[in-house]
């Protein structure tokens, strides 16, 4: 099945995907499998060649929700995770204001839960005071940064594979058995340095949250690969002296340090984000 073209002077055509009775004609965005091309940043979880929106091949019938039906007015929306997730400015104020001007008509409230130097047995040790007590609907769950970094830092620490994998699958549990409806976020990069050994580490661990997702069928925003997209496309645009660089001497391109967004990183987040709440 290959995406719709559009013919010289002719519009895409829509055979096969809905339409929303006064809106400009839906254009799709495509999602592949990963393979040569980057992985999308926002795709749900069960695979296949899929369109954003409407049918798709392993979803004929159109049945899964459209991803602008995500949110509904009234909704709370928690964006529980690490430093990343409580920096302010960061991407989560940004998103909170994207998603206002995306979606006016809704009438949103945001909770903001993140907290420095967490990892993924925080999240749950904190789960009922933060999340779960602030009458939640939407939860944006971004950890596993520091499960991997701080295995790397001066003193040990960080989260084995075992007690990661074993630690969000609870979360999800908890989550939805009290009626939350969690967004998965896969970490971002360490040091921006794809071939780095923490982002080999963390393939384990983004390998585990996306089996999670697909085995709750939870919607997913991968950051991982818009990040890896991001990343090589700023290598291939810019020549070698142009690119950033940190005090360390590494590619600074979105981070401050390797790990902590800066403007363009907490936009990236931000964009991708948007894209799976907002449709």
């Amino acid at each position: 099945m290959a995406p719709p073209t559009r013919r010289a002077g002719g519009p895409i055509p829509e055979a096969g995907f809905p339409r929303t009775p006064g809106r400009v004609p839906w254009k799709p965005r495509w999602a592949w499998p990963p393979s040569a091309v980057p992985a999308p940043f926002w795709m749900w979880p069960r695979g296949g060649l899929i369109p954003i929106h409407g049918r798709s091949e392993d979803d004929p019938a159109g049945r899964r929700p459209p991803v602008s039906g995500l949110l509904k007015s009234g909704d709370c929306i928690c964006f529980l995770g690490d430093s990343i997730t409580q920096a302010d400015p960061g991407y989560t104020r940004l998103l909170a204001a994207m998603l206002t001007a995306a979606r006016p008509e809704l009438s949103l409230r945001f909770v903001y839960a993140g907290i420095g130097g967490n990892r993924v047995g925080n999240l749950l040790d904190r789960l009922d005071r933060d999340v779960l007590a602030q009458d939640t609907s939407w939860v944006t769950v971004s950890i596993g940064i520091n499960d991997v970094w701080h295995r790397h830092g001066a003193t040990p620490g960080g989260t084995s594979d075992a007690d990661f994998e074993a630690g969000y699958r609870e979360l999800m549990r908890r989550l939805l058995a009290a009626g939350v409806r969690p967004f998965v976020v896969t970490p971002t990069v360490v040091h921006e340095d794809l071939e780095g050994v923490e982002n080999a580490e963390l393939q384990v661990l983004l390998a585990q949250q996306r089996s999670i997702a697909s085995e709750m069928g939870l919607p997913i925003c991968d950051l991982h690969a818009a990040f890896a997209a991001a990343i090589a496309a700023r290598r291939a645009a810019l020549p070698p002296e142009a690119w950033p660089l940190g005090a360390d001497g590494r590619t600074r391109f979105f981070t401050t340090d390797g790990v902590h967004m800066n403007p363009a990183g907490n936009a990236l987040m931000a964009l991708a984000l948007l894209r799976g709440l907002a449709g």
